[in-house]
């Protein structure tokens, strides 16, 4: 007997129909994947259409860290675990301000030093011309020796804040 064309372009419609049926069923039945409540990993970077990193978040040794960052890829702003006390959180971009605040303030110290030195100076001549070099003398002398004193006072103060500035800028470059 012979078939109608029509009719096997049917046939093949119902199977096909059929198996799409069939596998519609199927996967519905089998569980699907849930999303995962909690992702792990132990850094997270978000980067710019140049591909430099503008935010970070990661776990580092002594917890976790938190780094904004500019166009250029340096750090703004870091928060997290003070790496050298992990009880303790630490601002990073305070510290670089008050490093900053520290140094100006030392310039203006070292510039005041110095106008009173000049300022000694001038009185020592204006004394050696009058011819008083007695007790007035002595007291400059005293006065001078103080003044270097603050010195070097200021000298060992600058270094210690360049020293933390570089430390911290360390630290910054190992979290």
């Amino acid at each position: 007997e012979k078939e109608c064309p029509m009719l096997g372009t049917r046939r093949t419609i119902g199977i096909v129909s059929g198996l799409v049926l069939a596998a519609g069923l199927y996967l519905t039945a089998t569980p699907t994947q849930s999303v995962p409540s909690i992702m792990q990993a132990q850094q997270l970077e978000v980067v710019n259409a140049d591909g430099t990193i503008v935010f970070s978040i990661r776990a580092a040794e002594a917890g976790g860290r938190l780094e904004v960052r500019d166009g250029a890829g340096a750090t703004i702003f870091s928060a997290g675990v003070d790496p050298d006390d992990p009880k303790r959180f630490g601002l990073w971009e305070q510290s670089q301000r008050t490093i900053a605040s520290q140094r100006r303030d030392l310039e203006r110290q070292r510039r005041d030093l110095n106008h009173l030195i000049t300022r000694l100076q001038e009185f020592e001549r204006q004394n050696l011309k009058l011819g008083r070099n007695t007790r007035r003398g002595h007291e400059i002398d005293q006065y001078r020796s103080a003044l270097a004193r603050q010195d070097r006072e200021i000298d060992n103060l600058e270094r210690q804040v360049n020293r933390l500035s570089r430390q911290l800028n360390s630290l910054e470059r190992r979290q």
